[in-house]
Formats: structure tokens, C-alpha cells, sequence
């Protein structure tokens, strides 16, 4: 315990108590001296006292022995010491009532001691708390300082990582220069390489058609030899004979319905995606999986081949002629369209920019632009004449394939919905026409006022473009399926017919104007 007043703030503290004692005490030290100096006189009278009682017995005593004889102690003399008594008497009363009084003020100030000890009490354990809490602050202290330095520690590191990615960051930027440099060479080299690609394909054309020149030359040749007559085609319907044609007269301007394949033939290596006639009807065009676009002419009754277009990496899914038939635009696969030119057959363009395969492409207005839907979900629109893409819409759907109607573009959506575009407006989506499954092809009639969609749910519906609304009229049969997302339907000619392929190999035919009937099935597939 004494070991604990050797520390520097106990010693404070107890020094503290000590003046502070003498301070409180110092305004009670007469009243100390007068209570010790009354113990003393007290004492001293008491004794004084017990001296007189004493001589008093004993004087008593001998007046009782010496009574007869005449002595004693004098009358004035016992006088004189009950007067002494009397005094010391009150005196002593005195004594005791200032004692009560000094009792009552030691006990008030006992009090007050104990008063004050409580309250040195409560402000030691005040002070030992806040010692508590000093010592806690300076632990916090001391850990803060060492979280302090932990984090000086952190941030010179990462200055140093900052400093060093700084480096690293240079160094990629000047590698990124180099290689951005390269790219361009290699651009450079690709586009050099297509050009020489595309000459090559054009040499290859021309050599073709060559070829194929020197068998029409021989074939007339021998025709003339020959005296060979032009074929002919017999119609016969219901056994009635309507009379003999050539094929060259079969372009009409009112359609007829088929009742027989008229021409049969293997006209590509595999499957077959895409079949379109030229405007004038007397050039097929079919674009198949074997990624070429073979062009056929069947007006002298027969099929003859005029020239296969390749340069297609990926399986060619959409075929267009422009409004002269001089131009034809294709898209595949390989996610670009291609525009080769119809009297020499050679590769004009090459358009890439889709992300993803392109299932349609078609003419605008004029063969200046064209526009193309992919699997990417945008719509492109591409001008010929910059070889540049002038405008992309973002569909946010699949496209599967389009329609063209002067500056609006139709497309027909994964989403089953179908989209109206107008390419001349800043915000170019106008109408949209929810149906009620995926569509796989739209079609316009010739007068433009009728588009017709065919579905996955197995439905063709026309829809009037002047309400924009729902469909007037569905066509379905008992037997006939949508085969694929890419199934088309179209219009007849004169828009008065409707046809589409089944997943059987039948092609169904209905009239515009008589949904519920099934005109003709051709089932030659």
C-alpha cells in the first residue's frame, strides 16, 4: 500500500488533502485552543474539587472529635469555601455547558468531515474513472497512431502501384500506337487482298460466261443444223386444251393458278434457302446452302444456267432485284450483303457491319440504297454510291425479314411483332403490330396497301397498312405448317393470290378474297 503513494499523482493528491485540511481547519483553531484550555481548567478544578471535599471530611471529622472543647475551623472560613464551591460550581457548569456546545460543533463538524470525505470519495472515483478513460484514450491513441502508420504503410504502396501502373499504362499506349499501326497494315493488306479476291471472282465469272457463251454458240450451232423447232407447252385444265404457249408469253398481267410442275431440275448442291424471278419474269434467281447464287433462264422452256455468283462465305439466305433488274443484292449467312451486277456479273459491293447473319435484304425505291435485318436485332440502311452504312436501327429483336415501300421499311421480328420504319425521321420506329407468334416473312401487295405476315403458329394474316390494325384476314389449313423462321409467303402479281411452302414440301395456294378455301396444293416436292 505504501508503495502506492511512491507514484507522482497520489503524492499530488494526498498533498492536495493536506492544504486542503489546513485551509478548512484553520477557521476552527480558537475554538480548539478555548475547547483545550476548558478541558484543562476543568481537569484542574475537578481536582481542585476532589482536594476540597476531601479537607472538608476530614475537618468533619475532627469537629466531631474536638466538639466539646471550643475549636474548629472558623465560620468565615467555611464560609469562604462554599463560596468557593458555589463558584467552582457554576464554573463547572459553565465547563460542561460549553463542552455540550463544543460536543454539538465537533459532531457538525464530524459531519461536515464526513460530508467532505464522501465527496473526496465519489471525486477519487471520479478521478480514478477518468484515469480509466485516460488510459483507454491512450490506448486508442496509440493503436490510432499505429493504424496511422499502417495506412502511411498502405498509401506508399499504392503510390508505388499507381506509379508503377503509370509505367505499365505508358508502355501499353505506345505498344497500342504500334499496334493500331499494324492493324492499319494489315487493313490495308485485307482490303488489298479482297480487291485482288474480287478480281479474281470477276475473272472467274467472265471466264464462265465465256464458257458458257461457246455452248450457246454451239448449241445454236447444232439447232441450226438440226432445223430445230422452239418448244412448246401444252395447258390443259380438266381435260380441256386452252391452247399452246412458250414460255415467253406466260408473263402476264393476270396471275393463273398452277396445276403441274412445268420445269424439274437440280439446281444447287444442297438445300435450296431463297427462289426470286427478275421484274420482267424471264430470269430465276435461287440462292442456296452451297453459299452461290445461280442464275437461271427458262424462257425458251427449258432451264439454262447464265452464271453462278460466288464470294459468299456462309449459306445465302435472300435474293432482290432492283426495279431495272440490273443490280442484285444478296444477304448470308457470313453476316454481309454483296450486290453483284446482272450484265457482266461481277461483284460491285461488299457491305459488312451486321454482328450477326443476315436473313433479308432488299431495294429501296431505287438501286442507290438498300437496306438489311440480322440476327443481331438492327436494321442497316446502306447507300451504294459511299459503299457506307448511312443508318442503323436498333430493334432489340431478331429479324427475319423485310419489306421496302419507297423510305419505310417493314420488318417481321423474333418477338412476333412487326415494326414500321421511316428512315427519313430522326426518331424512325412509327408503328409497331404485336401478332400472336414469332413472324418468319412480310410481304407487300402490289398496290402497297396490304402486307402480308406468315406466322409460326401456322397463320398467314393480311393486315390493312391504311388502319393499321389488326390483321382482316388469316388464312390456315388442316395440313399446312410453317416449317422454319424463315418460311416466306407472298403475294401473287396481281396481289389477288396468296402462296406459301409447307414443312411437307406442298406449296398451298388461297385466294385473296376467300380465306376459308384452299384454291390448289401443289405437291410435286
Amino acid at each position: 500500500m505504501a508503495g502506492c503513494f511512491n507514484e507522482p499523482w497520489r503524492k499530488d493528491i494526498l498533498a492536495k488533502i493536506q492544504t486542503r485540511n489546513a485551509h478548512e481547519s484553520g477557521p476552527f483553531a480558537d475554538l480548539i485552543a478555548v475547547q483545550n484550555r476548558l478541558i484543562e481548567q476543568t481537569a484542574h478544578l475537578q481536582l481542585e474539587n476532589k482536594q476540597l471535599v476531601f479537607q472538608h471530611r476530614e475537618g468533619m471529622v475532627r469537629g466531631g472529635g474536638e466538639g466539646g472543647g471550643g475549636g474548629g475551623m472558623p465560620s468565615h472560613d467555611v464560609q469562604e469555601l462554599k463560596r468557593k464551591l458555589y463558584t467552582l460550581q457554576e464554573e463547572l457548569t459553565e465547563l460542561h455547558r460549553r463542552k455540550g456546545e463544543n460536543a454539538q460543533m465537533v459532531i457538525d463538524m464530524s459531519t461536515q468531515v464526513k460530508a467532505k470525505d464522501l465527496a473526496l470519495s465519489e471525486k477519487t472515483a471520479q478521478l480514478l474513472q477518468c484515469e480509466e478513460q485516460l488510459q483507454s484514450l491512450r490506448r486508442q491513441v496509440d493503436q490510432m497512431s499505429a493504424n496511422m502508420a499502417e495506412l502511411e504503410e498502405t498509401n506508399q504502396l499504392l503510390k508505388d502501384e499507381y506509379q508503377a501502373l503509370q509505367l505499365a499504362l505508358t508502355t501499353a499506349e505506345r505498344k497500342l500506337v504500334q499496334v493500331q499501326k499494324e492493324n492499319d497494315a494489315m487493313v490495308a493488306q485485307v482490303i488489298d487482298l479482297k480487291e485482288k479476291d474480287v478480281a479474281r471472282m470477276n475473272m472467274e465469272n467472265d471466264l464462265f460466261q465465256e464458257r458458257q457463251r461457246e455452248i450457246v454458240r454451239e448449241e445454236l450451232a447444232e439447232a441450226a443444223r438440226e432445223n430445230r423447232i422452239q418448244p412448246v407447252v401444252d395447258m390443259e385444265e380438266k381435260g380441256q386444251m386452252i391452247g399452246t404457249e412458250t414460255l415467253d408469253s406466260l408473263v402476264c398481267h393476270m396471275a393463273r393458278i398452277p396445276t403441274r410442275a412445268y420445269l424439274n431440275w437440280n439446281a444447287h448442291e444442297s438445300g435450296i434457302n431463297v427462289v426470286k424471278w427478275s421484274p420482267h419474269g424471264s430470269v430465276l434467281v435461287t440462292g442456296g446452302e452451297d453459299r452461290k447464287i445461280k442464275i437461271w433462264d427458262v424462257s425458251k422452256g427449258n432451264y439454262e444456267n447464265r452464271g453462278i455468283l460466288t464470294g459468299s462465305s456462309g449459306a445465302i439466305m435472300s435474293v432482290d432485284f432492283d426495279a431495272a433488274a440490273t443490280l442484285l443484292l444478296a444477304g448470308s449467312f457470313d453476316n454481309t450483303c454483296r450486290v453483284w451486277c446482272m450484265e457482266n456479273m461481277r461483284l460491285r459491293h461488299t457491305l459488312t457491319g451486321h454482328n450477326g447473319k443476315v436473313y433479308a435484304a432488299k431495294f429501296m425505291g431505287d438501286n442507290a440504297k438498300v437496306c438489311s435485318g440480322s440476327h443481331d436485332r438492327t436494321i442497316r440502311v446502306w447507300d451504294l454510291r459511299s459503299r457506307a452504312c448511312t443508318k442503323t436501327l436498333i430493334c432489340g429483336s431478331l429479324v427475319n425479314d423485310l419489306a421496302c415501300q419507297d423510305q419505310v421499311i417493314i420488318s417481321g421480328h423474333f418477338d412476333k411483332s412487326i415494326r414500321f420504319y421511316d428512315c427519313r425521321m430522326d426518331s424512325s420506329l412509327t408503328n409497331s403490330i404485336a401478332l400472336n407468334d414469332r413472324v418468319t416473312s412480310v410481304d407487300l401487295s402490289k398496290s402497297g396497301q396490304y402486307l402480308l405476315a406468315s406466322t409460326r403458329d401456322d397463320v398467314l394474316s393480311v393486315i390493312d397498312l391504311r388502319a393499321m390494325d389488326m390483321p382482316v384476314t388469316t388464312f390456315q389449313a388442316d395440313d399446312f405448317r410453317v416449317g422454319c423462321d424463315f418460311t416466306r409467303a407472298v403475294f401473287s402479281p396481281d396481289s389477288q393470290y396468296v402462296t406459301v411452302g409447307s414443312n411437307d414440301g406442298s406449296v398451298f395456294i388461297w385466294n385473296i378474297n376467300n380465306a376459308t378455301k384452299v384454291v390448289k396444293r401443289l405437291v410435286e416436292h
